[in-house]
Formats: structure tokens, C-alpha cells, sequence
């Protein structure tokens, strides 16, 4: 939460006033200013066709960092850049960098309460909006006082800084949901170890994931044709029950002539009685 704060702080903030710096620097056109500023929507569908490879090449804590050094670079452009052709590059770059660091803390974010999933999308959201906010509010004091390449120039350095924290967290909570898993399969006892009471032990539970409720696995076994199903006792036996659905089948599709006393099959009760 702190970490989307922070990015929209800084990254808005910034970005903001990206259209006002151009025209003042280069003295463009609104319409001009309109299409260097949509190619954000261009590095944006980069990442959507190269996200497999940047996450394959990377992993998750590195395209964190990867998406916050392009945006690093990408400010310092605009902040140093003398023409129209690298801001609309350095556009690009920045909508291919916000989008690689934003989905990593967005992801991440739907992971750090997974009973309450929905209470943390929107704490996230509530933490981008209000970094927007005063984001671009304190980018309007800079950018009125010094212009906008100071404003840049921060923000060049923040983001990267930001992106570099947060894999440094990603990868620490890594390292410790590792050494969990093997800490408790260490402390797993071993199949066949004689101190382990199997009699006390129990099926394991079966869970549902759609529902997160836990169901007792139900005994049950198949002899032949016929279902063996078992119920489980309160002292932990299994008491046998012998259930043959065919059997049951058959006795409800069999039906008795009243002529000769024999069972026959529906069909052939019909045939007999026309005959």
C-alpha cells in the first residue's frame, strides 16, 4: 500500500504536466502535445505482447526493477532532452515502465489478505487515488516555481529507488516462504515410522476451494460390481456398508406376470400379453 502510494505520488506528479512542459519548451501545438502524450497507451500494449518474456526473462521482483530503471531513464530524458522526438520516445518508455512496476504491486496486492481479497483491491485503489492527488499537487508548486525539469529530475530518481525497495521485499518474503516449506516438510513425519499411531490417524480433508470449507473424505471401496461404502464411527472405526446399484436397478426394472409367476423385463412383459 505504501509502495502504489508513493509510485502515484511521484509518477503522476510528474507525468502530469509532461503536455505544459512541452509546450512551454517547444512551443507545440495542443494536438501535437496530444499524440507524444498517447503513446503511454503504446508502451502500455508493449508490455501487454512482451509481459511473458519480460516475466520469464526477469521474474517478479525483477520486472519491478526493471519497469522503475526505465522509468528512471525515461524522466531524465524529458528532463534533459532538447527535442520533440525523444520526449515522445521517452513517453513510450515511461508507459511500458509504469505498467511493469504497477501490475508487480497490484498482483501483489490481491495476495496479502487472500480472505479478503476484495478489501484489498480497494485499499490499493484508495492509496493510488489519494497519491494522485497530492501528487499533482505538489507537482503544480515545482512546476510554477522552477519549471518542470526539477520535477523530472526527482522523479528519475525516486522510481528507481522505489522499484529497488520493493524486489528487495519481494525477494525477503520469498526467502521466508521457502525456508517455511522446508522447515515444515522437515518436521513431516516420515510414511511408516512405527512411534506414529496410524489408527489414530485419520483420512485427510478435502478442500473446497470455491466454497473454502473443509470436507472429511468419505471411506469408500468397490468390490466387483458392488460399492462398499463406509461411515465413519465417532471413535474413529469404519463400519462397511454393501451397496450394489445394479442389483437396485434391475429389481426396479423387473416386474412379475401375473400368469406365470416369472420376472421379466418390461419389454418382454408387453410382448407377453400381446401374444
Amino acid at each position: 500500500i505504501l509502495a502504489v502510494f508513493i509510485e502515484a505520488a511521484v509518477g503522476w506528479g510528474a507525468f502530469a504536466y509532461v503536455g505544459a512542459d512541452l509546450h512551454l519548451r517547444f512551443s507545440l501545438t495542443f494536438g501535437a502535445i496530444g499524440l507524444i502524450v498517447g503513446t503511454f497507451g503504446l508502451g502500455g500494449l508493449l508490455y501487454a505482447a512482451s509481459v511473458s518474456l519480460l516475466v520469464n526473462r526477469f521474474g517478479q521482483a525483477g520486472l519491478a526493477q526493471f519497469g522503475g530503471v526505465l522509468l528512471g531513464l525515461a524522466y531524465l530524458t524529458l528532463a534533459v532532452g532538447g527535442s520533440a522526438a525523444l520526449a515522445t520516445v521517452a513517453v513510450t518508455a515511461i508507459g511500458l515502465g509504469f505498467y511493469a512496476l504497477h501490475n508487480t504491486l497490484q498482483t501483489n496486492a490481491t495476495q496479502m489478505t487472500p480472505q479478503a481479497r476484495g478489501t484489498a483491491v480497494a485499499i490499493f485503489s484508495s492509496a493510488i487515488y489519494l497519491g494522485q492527488t497530492l501528487g499533482v499537487t505538489a507537482g503544480a508548486v515545482v512546476f510554477d516555481r522552477f519549471t518542470a525539469v526539477p520535477l523530472f529530475a526527482g522523479t528519475a530518481v525516486a522510481l528507481p529507488a522505489l522499484a529497488w525497495w520493493f524486489a528487495a521485499k519481494l525477494r525477503r518474503h520469498g526467502t521466508e516462504q521457502r525456508r517455511r516449506a522446508k522447515d515444515h516438510k522437515r518436521a513431516k513425519p516420515a510414511h511408516g515410522d512405527p512411534s506414529i499411531d496410524v489408527s489414530s490417524q485419520r483420512d485427510p480433508p478435502h478442500v473446497d476451494i470455491a466454497s473454502q470449507s473443509t470436507i472429511m473424505a468419505k471411506p469408500q471401496r468397490r468390490v466387483g460390481l458392488a460399492v462398499i461404502a463406509g461411515r465413519r464411527c465417532s471413535n474413529g472405526e469404519i463400519k462397511w456398508r454393501r451397496s450394489d446399484p445394479s442389483a437396485r436397478r434391475r429389481r426396479r426394472l423387473r416386474v412379475v406376470s401375473a400368469k406365470s409367476g416369472r420376472a421379466r423385463h418390461p419389454r418382454n412383459a408387453g410382448r407377453s400379453r400381446r401374444a
